[in-house]
């Protein structure tokens, strides 16, 4: 061991430690303040402070709120506000247009034209008075006359009995109408004893007689003529004497176009042909019928008088077996006079003879020298004017009669007075 060693390095240390030591055991103080946490403590100074025993305590009870309820505080007199009254525009109903007219006349609506113009005549003001009032005056030549219109049916549907004959006077042949259309105001009836009808019935009413047309098909009556005026359809049918009961069908009423031309090709294809026609305005009805015995058969579009097309198509053996009036389509002129014709080859029919619309005297007396050799097939109706096409060749003879300027329910009145329903 080095003995040398050890106090040279560590003697000097130990030493120091011991005198230290020494000092601090006879200085407390000077212990106290270097070494006091490493003192042992009194038992009085670890002990905790007693504690005093908990006391309870009592809470009172919550008294219930009082609350009074709100009463909004009226307001002052003078401080009060009236809102201002409200300004409130009369209604003021729209009045009809020129184009919604142009569309009733086309489709032949007067009545229903007439109406509304007279409720807007309540409302208009200005410039539109005076031209409701210039509508209202040329529609007159299309409605019928005041006394006509108070003898309507409430329906305004008149239809003839099955039997009349008791109207008769006895031995008194019953007469058959075998054309029926209009002019100004008034029907047109052809009459005439010896026909190939042995009873009928005529229907006059303002929309198109469609369901009573199919309780009459099924009695085995037959539409024989039909026509048009003063904004009423007119409807003949007819039983035959033969017995016959030929098929039968009818297109329309509807504006002609490709969808009529369509229709009566498939029909025409079917071995059917058109038997009769009428025009309401700008609506028209095809009425076409088997078992006739017809050959090729021919027709004009709704338009403008086709005389030399008429004259034209004789030359080929085609004569005019039916005809009809009404009024174009045209926006410029929805008024203007409107003729379909259909001819055939193969008719038991050898001439015709046409008479466009014209003045009532001259037609008159046009008609009653015709009438000694030709049938009437058609007059046409619808406008101011009367006009009718008659042809040669019918088995009618020259018993031939007509009447002209009547109402509906006069036409009517007097096609029962003449037996037209009375049974053969």
């Amino acid at each position: 061991m080095n003995w040398k060693y050890y106090c040279e390095n560590y003697l000097p240390a130990v030493l120091g430690v011991l005198i230290g030591g020494y000092f601090l055991w006879h200085n407390p103080e000077q212990r106290k303040s270097l070494f006091g946490w490493l003192e042992p403590q009194a038992q009085s100074e670890v002990r905790s402070a007693p504690t005093k025993p908990l006391q309870s305590v009592i809470i009172p009870e919550a008294q219930p709120q009082k609350f009074k309820p709100f009463r909004p505080k009226p307001l002052e007199p003078e401080t009060a506000q009236t809102p201002p009254p409200q300004k409130f525009k009369p209604f003021q109903p729209k009045l009809l247009t020129l184009e919604e007219s142009n569309n009733l006349l086309r489709a032949g609506k007067y009545q229903q034209l007439a109406t509304i113009l007279k409720r807007d005549q309540l409302t208009a003001k200005g410039a539109d008075i005076n031209r409701i009032n210039n509508m209202l005056k040329g529609l007159e030549r299309f409605l019928p006359p005041p006394s006509a219109q108070t003898a309507l049916a409430q329906d305004g549907t008149f239809r003839l009995a099955n039997s009349a004959s008791s109207s008769l006077p006895r031995g008194q042949k019953p007469q058959r109408v075998i054309a029926l259309g209009g002019g100004k105001n008034n029907w047109m009836s052809a009459v005439a004893y010896d026909s190939p009808y042995s009873q009928q019935q005529v229907i006059i009413q303002s929309s198109f007689p469609s369901a009573m047309i199919e309780l009459a098909w099924k009695e085995d009556f037959r539409i024989t003529s039909i026509g048009g005026s003063m904004g009423e359809w007119g409807v003949v049918l007819s039983h035959y004497k033969d017995k016959r009961v030929p098929k039968q069908t009818y297109w329309g009423p509807g504006e002609p176009g490709e969808i009529m031309e369509s229709w009566i090709a498939a029909k025409h294809r079917e071995g059917m042909h058109i038997t009769a026609i009428a025009g309401l305005g700008n609506q028209w009805v095809i009425v076409m019928s088997g078992s006739t015995g017809w050959g090729k058969q021919r027709f004009t579009r709704p338009g403008a008088l086709r005389n030399e097309w008429i004259a034209e198509r004789a030359k080929e053996g085609y004569i005019l077996s039916a005809a009809a009036g009404g009024v174009t389509n045209l926006p410029e002129n929805p008024t203007a006079d409107s003729y379909m014709f259909v001819v055939t080859q193969g008719s038991t029919f050898s001439s015709y003879t046409l008479w466009p619309r014209a003045e009532q005297e001259k037609f008159q007396s046009w008609f009653d020298k015709q009438k000694k050799t030709n049938s009437p097939i058609a007059f046409f109706g619808d406008k101011a004017t009367s006009g009718a096409a008659l042809v040669q060749g019918l088995t009618y003879g020259v018993s031939c009669g007509h009447y002209l300027k009547v109402s509906s329910a006069q036409t009517i009145d007097w096609l029962n007075k003449i037996g037209v329903g009375a049974a053969e």
